[in-house]
């Protein structure tokens, strides 16, 4: 899209880095006294909630359709016992009671249907989903485990030799299925049907030879396990981990994990005695850990989390659902382009400020907002502008968001680029133009393809028109070829 202004100049991108995280605080969604929020999902543009009393004789499931911040109770048209667990693919729903068996909705909430499964006051303590067709449930009587192959109209049940037991946290990967035990972390490459314990080198062990993962989450191509003592992380799917660095005290444990971009976030439950939060938040793969619970809800003790667009949700130990808004923030950007004074579009970037510079999110439009949610205040980042004929241009340094604004000006300065990567026009440090094909270089493969279009009158809001007079002729081939003369490139950290 481009949009003509005489007058400008410049370009102009606003983005103010507002947070609304840094001053926000929890707010209770809705009170459900004395039960435990145990399991929130996500299903189309619905949550739900599975909640339990302290003795585990009452169920109930509540819907929110507004990001969590109002909630209701579901009529499912049965009497359930306590929710211990639920799972979501697609519009399914299924959901593991304490007394009553697998509760399920093929119409993402809207009607449901109860299956006893034959096992009579006994608890569907862990429920996960694999493939396109496949159910996997962990029964609560010994090595208790039945897959459903249709969906989870039917069950059959699978022998382990005892080899595996309580199976109640899943992540479901292309071709691995993965599954936290009380044994360490479980394999099945053919969605559930056969399990292999993998080596968890590295776990912390119980005296009975056991090593108990209560939550696992696959963020950023690793494997984060909670455990008896701290989270660990794996590159391998389980056969390897590491320790991070937050401690646990003596009852605490991990109940669940939610990721909104580059941060990921963790539940614990504990002792009243305990002095660490509910909820705490890393942006760096578990190298450092920040308290997320602040002045937040009462109490200890956090059994689910799970995240929306606009929302953290979560469900607590007896305080009912809390939300806090996610992190929002606005980045005031100016800079100028070489060959023509028009607004255009570009694509705006914040880099990791260590190699190998991983991006943290992208944003791309006219201005002059653009919304990130990755960026954390007080974190480095490099910025990287990007436009469709123009060299990609990086900041000179990492910056970092005071209170969650920053501004920054390439025009002011030749170092204000990486390399000291523009040149000046009319007073303005400008992004060199000329890379048409966007590898990073002004060459003479820019050029051919400037001068064909040249030949083919082409005209209109095209590539080739670097200038954006709205034909392609003479000119745009003069400034890729002074472009591709002084060797101009893409210079980058």
């Amino acid at each position: 899209m481009k949009i003509t202004h005489k007058k400008f100049s410049l370009l102009l991108i606003s983005l103010m880095f507002v947070s609304v995280n840094s001053f926000s605080q929890w707010t209770q969604a809705i009170n459900i006294s004395g039960q435990f929020v145990k399991s929130i999902v996500k299903c189309g543009n619905n949550y739900f909630a599975g909640t339990s009393t302290g003795i585990l004789n009452i169920g109930q499931i509540y819907r929110s359709t507004d990001e969590g911040l109002n909630w209701s109770l579901v009529n499912t048209g049965f009497d359930i016992s306590g929710v211990f667990s639920m799972a979501v693919k697609d519009n399914l729903i299924y959901v593991g009671t304490y007394e009553h068996g697998l509760l399920r909705s093929s119409d993402a909430g809207v009607t449901w249907t109860l299956n006893d499964l034959g096992i009579w006051k006994l608890g569907v303590f862990g429920v996960g989903v694999s493939g396109e067709n496949n159910v996997f449930i962990y029964i609560n009587h010994g090595t208790g485990m039945s897959l459903s192959t249709d969906k989870g109209l039917t069950f059959a049940p699978l022998s382990h030799n005892n080899q595996f037991s309580q199976f109640q946290t899943f992540s479901d990967l292309p071709g691995k299925f993965l599954a936290g035990s009380r044994k360490g972390v479980a394999l099945s490459t053919n969605s559930g049907s056969n399990w292999s314990l993998q080596i968890n080198t590295g776990l912390p062990q119980n005296p009975d030879g056991t090593k108990p993962v209560r939550a696992i989450y696959y963020f950023n191509d690793k494997l984060f396990a909670g455990c008896i003592d701290r989270m660990y992380i794996s590159s391998d799917f389980g056969n390897n981990f590491t320790p991070t660095n937050f401690q646990l005290n003596n009852f605490e444990y991990f109940t669940s994990m939610a990721s909104a971009g580059n941060k990921l976030f963790a539940g614990l439950t504990h002792t009243s005695g305990s002095s660490n939060p509910s909820v705490i938040m890393t942006t760096n793969d578990g190298g450092d850990w920040v308290n997320y619970q602040g002045d937040g809800f009462p109490g200890k003790g956090v059994y689910s989390i799970c995240v929306s667009n606009d929302y953290l949700i979560a469900g607590t130990t007896q305080s009912g659902i809390w939300i806090r808004p996610l992190e929002k923030v606005t980045l005031t950007l100016t800079n100028s382009f070489e060959a023509f004074s028009l607004q255009d579009t570009i694509t705006v970037e914040l880099r990791n400020a260590v190699s190998p510079f991983n991006l943290i999110e992208s944003k791309k439009g006219l201005g002059p907002q653009f919304t990130f949610t990755d960026a954390s205040g007080g974190i480095p980042y490099f910025i990287s502008v990007k436009h469709r004929n123009s060299i990609t241009t990086w900041s000179n340094l990492p910056q970092t968001f005071k209170n969650n604004l920053l501004n920054y000006d390439f025009t002011t300065a030749e170092s204000q680029a990486f390399g000291d990567n523009l040149v000046n026009v009319n007073g303005l440090w400008s992004i060199y133009t000329g890379d048409v094909n966007t590898d990073g270089v002004v060459d003479l493969s820019d050029i051919a393809l400037i001068y064909n279009d040249v030949l083919n009158f082409n005209n209109g809001y095209v590539s080739t028109d670097l200038n954006y007079d709205g034909t392609v002729d003479l000119g745009d081939i003069v400034f890729g070829f002074n472009n591709s003369s002084k060797f101009v490139s893409e210079r980058k950290p």
